[in-house]
């Protein structure tokens, strides 16, 4: 049994390399979605930071350090989605018959 789960943890990393191949087969479309995503991230925390200015201290009792809690813990479970999880339809499509 722990042979058969060795092999299907073996041949499940094999595709995602092969996966990750192809998508770094394309470096300028990989760096551009990189990219993108970091400044979509930078913009949102400038929102946040520009929502508390000098003139606004709480906004119904949030200050701005539990908005950028909440923000952070929000988006570290989809960043590990993202990473790991969005592309396995891609690769069940691709190689899963």
């Amino acid at each position: 049994m722990i042979r058969s789960l060795i092999l299907y943890i073996d041949i499940t990393l094999s595709y995602l390399a092969q996966f990750m191949k192809t998508r770094l087969e394309y470096k300028v479309d990989f760096l551009i979605g990189l990219v993108s995503t970091l400044l979509f991230q930078v913009i949102t925390l400038m929102f946040i930071d520009v929502l508390f200015a000098e003139q606004t201290l709480t906004l119904n009792g949030w200050t701005k350090a539990h908005l950028f809690f909440i923000y952070g813990f929000n988006i570290l479970p989809l960043t590990f989605f993202s990473a790991f999880c969005t592309n396995i339809y891609m690769v069940a499509g691709s190689y899963i018959v």
